[in-house]
């Protein structure tokens, strides 16, 4: 008998631990096969599969002591034990839907507390999948139907309303001018923000929450990453650009470090699309990143975002007659903190940012050497006083202090490096002090309001104002989302060479907002109506008094199986503006607006995606000639007496993406192509005038052209 035990004893430990092949279907809750659900080893980063075609997966070398966490996106995670798999036997998983309520009343750190009030909440993978993104999270907003950006740049212009009117925030603290090669009017190419270390961002296409200051159109709020669930080392090479980026943890998943460095350059880029790039010359970036996320015991935590660059760019521009090449440098460093503490029913929360950059620009006879440091810091009170109700105060201090010195054409019109110049020194500041308070009340579970003020604190110089919101979410069913929102909102422009003060901006706003979502398709439809004043002129002799836009934008996407999916959208937006008693249509008037993409995901084989847009061309104030300055020697030109009274050629653009994934054990290899305006139209951007304004030609956005790159991903 005590051999029999022995045998046994011995017997039970090699049983648990002899190796062998899990496999099985992973099945919804209806019993249909889950395409690409993850499946992991828990403990082995290095063992996981994903699902096939029928829900298929087949893992080796697993023991019954061993656990499974599979996930699906939009399926709750399931974890589950091996220790009584029979080897050989079918084996089903099946995953949940997960619940989506938006009337969650519980207070937590991680979302904001009007999170129900944002049209759009964008996660890392849908930024990856977006055809136009690019793999950049402000480039992926140029894809909503809420979207008016006419520039092909990554600046945010939210239902008709200029770029400098909607804020960007990273980890609770604005970030200005959140673009590279950002010119003197404050446009510019791609975001500063690497995808790969935030989490979310909520878009607000219409009046913003008043839990964040100077943003009087729409706020773009971009939630860092708060967990790594393994290390993770990447390193991509592209037709353009070197790329590295580790994750790093450091005790538990809720501690860790990432860095990452870019280094772009022009040469190949140049040389391989050079008969569709005339007027670029050369662009050159160095950058480099690094975000820390700390947690100090059960109830606080640290955020840390740095992040410093250095770039160049030359290129062919022109100004009314003259032509010539502009050349301009930028070096800037941030540092964004943040110290979050929960206790009971409470939350603090406290940020501070410090922003400082050095640029300067050439182009003719203008030079300009500019020094900019920025300070943010904030202080907030999130409180559940009871079921279903949420208040946040608090209050914001935002300095800025601009230093320059510029050479600046005596005569606006006179650019060429010989024309008549001086020279002028420039020092401005904003010292902004604001409070506000919000409030949230679940009134019943399907009904939700909000209402909130924001007040400043008149400083030197300063005029008073008052901005306030009010909000009212309905959820008729799980399927159905409606919004009614409303208020009044003032915002500072940020300074650019053109226009160089802090001049005070003002919104009034409305927008209904509603949305119905399957499991196969998803319809968006939103009206709105804004007035806005303290815009810039257009141009030196109209002043603008005011911009109204109403509009009308539906959206409808369809999932086409598993490996398809198609979205539609379509924007109306009328636009008017008033110089004086006078008014014409605005620059944004889009009588037509749609876009359009398809994409393809097949993990195994490849994916691609076409996108495409059509609008009108942009409304502009023509030169209808010029009257010889003796004086000068230069053409002065002359404008007509209506703003606004020629148009642009139809704007219209496909572009296409194709990328294959490479499993390698834990590891992985993507290669990626990417083709910009397949159709190379000539899309026209501004007007190039002879030297006497008597006839003239086109400036064009970005015509045809190709870029090509590898990213590896280490994975432990």
């Amino acid at each position: 008998m005590k051999y029999l035990l022995l045998i046994c004893c011995c017997w039970l430990p090699l049983g648990l631990w002899a190796q062998f092949t899990v496999s099985g279907t992973i099945l919804d809750e209806k019993g249909r096969a889950l395409f690409g659900a993850n499946v992991q080893v828990l403990g082995k980063a290095d063992l996981g599969s994903v699902s096939g075609l029928a829900g298929e997966f087949e893992i080796k070398g697993l023991t019954h002591r061993d656990s499974l966490r599979v996930s699906f996106l939009g399926y709750a995670v399931q974890k589950v034990s091996l220790r009584d798999y029979q080897p050989g036997q079918p084996w089903e998983i099946s995953l949940e839907k997960e619940a989506l309520s938006l009337q969650t009343v519980s207070i937590t750190a991680r979302d904001p507390i009007t999170q129900q009030f944002s049209t759009t909440v964008m996660k890392k993978l849908d930024i990856y999948l977006n055809p136009v993104a690019q793999g950049d999270p402000l480039k992926a907003i140029t894809a909503l139907p809420a979207s008016t950006t006419i520039d092909e740049s990554a600046n945010p212009s939210l239902r008709g309303s200029s770029a400098d009117r909607s804020r960007v925030v990273l980890n609770g603290v604005p970030v200005y001018n959140p673009v590279r090669a950002s010119q003197l009017n404050n446009q510019g190419f791609f975001s500063l923000f690497n995808p790969e270390v935030m989490e979310k961002q909520y878009v607000y296409a219409s009046n913003p929450p008043l839990t964040f200051g100077n943003t009087s159109a729409g706020l773009v709020d971009i939630q860092l990453k708060r967990e790594a669930k393994g290390q993770q080392f990447q390193a991509s090479v592209g037709l353009s650009s070197l790329g590295l980026m580790l994750t790093q943890p450091l005790k538990g998943q809720e501690n860790f470090v990432q860095a990452y460095s870019n280094y772009q350059f022009s040469e190949a880029f140049i040389r391989v699309n050079q008969a569709n790039l005339p007027r670029l010359k050369d662009f050159d970036t160095q950058d480099a990143g690094l975000h820390l996320h700390l947690k100090v015991g059960e109830k606080t935590r640290f955020r840390s975002f740095n992040y410093g660059i250095k770039e160049g760019y030359a290129y062919l521009t022109h100004h009314a007659s003259y032509e010539g090449n502009s050349e301009a440098g930028k070096r800037r460093f941030f540092s964004l903190n943040s110290l979050t503490h929960t206790h009971g029913r409470s939350i603090l929360s406290l940020h501070q940012g410090w922003d400082v950059s050095d640029s300067e620009f050439s182009f003719g006879n203008l030079r300009s050497e500019r020094q900019t440091q920025r300070w943010f810091a904030s202080a907030n009170h999130k409180w559940t006083p009871g079921e279903g109700l949420n208040f946040q105060y608090g209050f914001s201090w935002d300095r800025q202090a601009l230093r320059g010195q510029d050479t600046f054409p005596t005569y606006y019109f006179a650019r060429a490096p010989e024309a008549p110049a001086s020279i002028q020194a420039d020092e401005r500041g904003l010292n902004n002090l604001e409070v506000y308070a919000v409030g949230k009340w679940d009134i019943r579970p399907e009904l939700v309001a909000a209402a909130g003020v924001r007040k400043n604190v008149p400083l030197k110089d300063q005029s008073s104002y008052l901005s306030f919101q009010g909000s009212l979410a309905f959820d008729p069913a799980a399927e159905h989302h409606l919004l009614l929102s409303g208020g009044r909102y003032h915002s500072y422009a940020t300074p650019s060479f053109f226009a160089p003060t802090f001049r005070l901006l003002s919104s009034e706003q409305i927008a209904l907002d509603y949305q119905f979502t399957s499991e196969q398709a998803n319809f968006s439809t939103a009206f709105f109506w804004k007035r806005e004043k303290g815009d810039p002129a257009p141009d030196f002799f109209f002043p603008l008094d005011q911009t109204q836009s109403f509009g009308w934008e539906v959206a409808y996407q369809q999932f086409l199986g598993p490996y398809f999916q198609l979205n539609l959208s379509h924007l109306w937006l009328r636009q008017e503006v008033w110089f004086g008693e006078e008014k014409a249509r605005g620059p944004r008037d889009f009588p037509f607006f749609p876009k359009a993409s398809l994409s393809f995901n097949h993990p195994r084989w490849f994916s691609c995606s076409l996108v495409g847009m059509v609008r009108p061309g942009t409304a502009f104030t023509p030169i209808t000639g010029g009257t010889w300055r003796e004086d000068i020697g230069y053409f002065e030109p002359l404008y007509p007496t209506s703003l606004y009274g020629a148009q642009y050629t139809t704007y219209a653009r496909l572009d296409a993406s194709m990328s294959r994934y490479f499993r390698l054990g834990s590891n992985a290899l993507i290669v990626f192509l990417n083709l910009g305006n397949v159709l190379n139209r000539p899309n026209q951007r501004t007007e190039i005038y002879s030297q006497d304004y008597t006839s003239f030609s086109y400036e064009l956005y970005q015509l045809r052209t190709l870029y090509v790159g590898v990213v590896w991903q280490g994975n432990r």
